[in-house]
This record gives C-alpha cells, structure tokens and sequence, in this order.
C-alpha cells in the first residue's frame, strides 16, 4: 500500500446524496463511479462496480458484465 493511501472502509453515500439535493433536478455531465485508485505503473485506474440486486439470483460479482446494462447505462460506460 502507498503510503499516502488509506486503507477500504465502509462507503459513504453521503456527498452523493448531498449533490442531488442540491441539484434538485438540474441536469449534470458529472458522473459517479465507485472506486479511483493510484496504480504506481499505470496510473489511475476507475472502478465501476456493476449492481447485483438479491432479486437477480442468478447474476453475482464474478457473472455480472456490462452488457446487461448497455441499454440502461451506456453513455456513462462510454464516458468512462
């Protein structure tokens, strides 16, 4: 580990909940992502972790792939 990281903690959905208050509904071309990390050989490096909701039994972390999600959120796949 770097020594000017931080070790994983728990998320914090605050500051997102926070921009869309007071966004109250005004468009954006900002987007959420869920992970930023300094790679030392490659740079930085954009998590973006795919949802897997209890109510989608047969899709897990390891089976989930953007495609089942193209229709839904390819602008933002695209931006990334």
């Amino acid at each position: 580990m770097s020594i000017n990281s931080k070790a994983l903690g728990k998320g914090d959905e605050n500051g997102f909940e926070f921009a869309k208050e007071m966004l109250d509904g005004d468009s954006t071309a900002g987007i959420n992502f869920d992970r930023l990390q300094h790679h030392p050989e490659r740079g930085y490096i954009i998590f973006e972790y795919l949802l897997c909701e209890e109510r989608q039994p047969r899709v897990t972390p390891h089976t989930s792939h953007p495609k089942r999600y193209w229709n839904k959120n390819r602008q933002k796949f695209i931006s990334l």
